[in-house]
């Protein structure tokens, strides 16, 4: 029953969050005030996570880890998403020749590109320290039964207290290190530890706790948790103009299988090595890699216009499906962010370095394989 309404909380959340995501990038693009697409949803992602990342304590009191599973995995991490923005920000070094990048001036991409790495990174960090902020204000009005987790709600002294509740951990079971900061990173790597980030040791350690609950009362809450959800999303989909339906089915169908993919790769893999999250790199990675892909496809067909393509129009909404269902919940910012902060100020670095590296490189293979293989001059997106 546990993993079942894990499935069904990380299915329904994500959907949740691929719409909210499709609404802010609509609403970035209204009289083209912001570049970027993604910039509003990865900074609501990454502030949600931090929230619900610290009241896990409780969550696990009131026996709700699906809901937080859904919350954190599903709903966050199809919020937010790196695939999108790495393509974003290639598009300006390969000078992507779609009409609008044709139209800027010579070598300005560049800069573009540099910006939209910068402005994305430090407002993605923003979301996530207000939310961790806002989390410090509620703290009082959550309190715990677990000692250990209300010590660190309380933010009394955490030298030499495991980071986790119980069993081994990828940060060792004690550390003892003086001064107000390490404090405070003590707190904050308690709070973010959950299965899908550190792997399966967390993973078995909430198996665990799960089993020795009755499930009645909770699995109402989580009935009920659901079908507002579901009953939300088939609201959305009713209230979109007709001709927009289609893409918007290929996208809920889509989202949920990129945030069960991503969710197990991080239990798989995530737990080594210790100072790199595996799982979260191969989702990152492998949703750039299928996006670059589809790009380039629609490239070839011409955005499947009738007589340019053997392919029907209908294709357009498969491939949205694709790449801004799958891809974009496969992907996560939020994960990536909440991860950063919890490592060392060198080993969260450098993972973020890697991770952009190689999504950047993949990306810029593929978009500059085509470009110099086809020959095209313009692009229809």
């Amino acid at each position: 029953r546990p993993t079942i309404l894990n499935w069904l909380a990380i299915a329904l959340f994500a959907q949740l969050g691929a719409l909210l995501r499709l609404t802010l990038a609509l609403l970035a693009g209204v009289d083209d005030h912001q570049r970027s697409s993604t910039l509003y949803s990865n900074f609501l992602g990454c502030m949600i996570i931090a929230i619900v990342n610290t009241s896990k304590p409780r969550f696990d009191e009131l026996d709700l880890l699906p809901i937080f599973n859904g919350i954190s995995a599903g709903f966050c991490g199809a919020l937010t998403t790196f695939s999108s923005w790495n393509m974003e920000i290639v598009r300006w070094l390969v000078m992507w020749p779609t009409p609008s990048m044709l139209g800027m001036v010579d070598n300005i991409h560049h800069f573009s590109a540099f910006s939209a790495v910068l402005t994305e990174l430090a407002v993605s960090c923003l979301g996530f320290q207000i939310g961790h902020l806002c989390a410090e204000s509620m703290r009082e009005a959550m309190p715990s039964s677990d000692p250990q987790a209300a010590a660190v709600l309380r933010g009394d002294t955490l030298e030499s207290q495991p980071l986790m509740r119980s069993g081994p951990n990828v940060y060792g079971t004690t550390v003892a290190l003086p001064g107000r900061d390490s404090e405070w990173r003590l707190a904050l790597q308690y709070r973010t530890g959950c299965d899908y980030m550190h792997g399966g040791q967390d993973a078995q350690e909430d198996g665990a706790l799960t089993e020795k609950k009755e499930y009645t009362r909770p699995l109402m809450s989580h009935m009920c948790c659901f079908a507002a959800v579901g009953c939300t999303v088939v609201a959305y989909s009713f209230i979109l103009p007709a001709a927009k339906r289609q893409g918007l089915t290929f996208i809920l169908s889509f989202a949920p299988l990129g945030a069960l993919l991503r969710y197990y790769l991080g239990l798989w893999f995530n737990a080594w090595p210790q100072h790199f999250k595996v799982g979260t790199f191969m989702a990152n990675f492998g949703a750039c890699l299928v996006l670059g892909i589809c790009t380039v496809f629609k490239a070839r067909e011409h955005c499947f216009a009738p007589g340019a393509s053997n392919f029907g129009p209908w294709w357009n909404e498969l491939l949205l499906g694709v790449t801004f269902g799958f891809c974009g919940a496969l992907s996560t910012m939020s994960t990536l962010v909440a991860q950063m902060f919890e490592m060392h100020i060198v080993y969260g670095f450098a993972y973020f370095c890697v991770s952009l590296l190689a999504s950047q490189a993949l990306l810029a293979a593929i978009l500059g394989i085509f470009l110099f293989s086809s020959g095209v001059t313009t692009v229809c997106a």
